[in-house]
């Protein structure tokens, strides 16, 4: 008995959803398939954003270098490396997909915002962790507490850090 309700109340359900879609596409197309593709991608995307709040790297590669960050102000990086990474990536920095393995570069010194080298790899103004690599192994942890607030707000369809695809 409870199933065949269930089941009438989700034919039903699609059924308007569907008549809903078509109308929407019938008065402005461009919109609703902008619209069709955020209810598409919204579990996607707050998978991704979940994946953005952490920074965890095991590095493989040679180099000597050491950092740590409590925010952008409170960072400190020396040394060099260059090295392919596996883990989660953590901030994007855009709304690309969230790769596991890649390649990570840097070289110089960091101070606070004063930066006399250059990276490759995106941290966000807020993160917090650190790095290191000594010769031919290393990691790079952190945790991004702008990630969790836009984790956060995604649930609500605010993208804060305009990261979603």
């Amino acid at each position: 008995m409870v199933s065949k309700i269930m089941k009438k109340s989700c034919m039903a359900l699609v059924v308007v959803l569907t008549f809903f879609f078509l109308c929407a596409q019938a008065v402005s197309p461009r919109e609703a398939d902008a619209g069709l593709y955020k209810i598409i991608m919204y579990v996607p995307n707050r998978v991704f954003d979940l994946l953005d709040i952490f920074r965890v790297r095991l590095r493989a590669g040679p180099g000597l270098s050491a950092g740590v960050r409590a925010t952008a102000p409170g960072s400190f990086f020396l040394g060099s490396h260059r090295t392919v990474y596996a883990g989660l990536p953590g901030p994007r920095g855009g709304s690309l997909l969230p790769v596991p393995v890649g390649f990570e570069s840097a070289r110089g010194a960091r101070v606070s915002l004063a930066d006399m080298g250059g990276s490759n790899t995106h941290y966000d103004f807020f993160e917090v962790g650190f790095e290191i690599q000594l010769f031919i192994i290393g990691f790079n942890v952190g945790i991004s507490p702008l990630e969790i607030a836009d984790f956060g707000t995604g649930l609500l369809c605010i993208d804060l850090v305009g990261d979603d695809l």
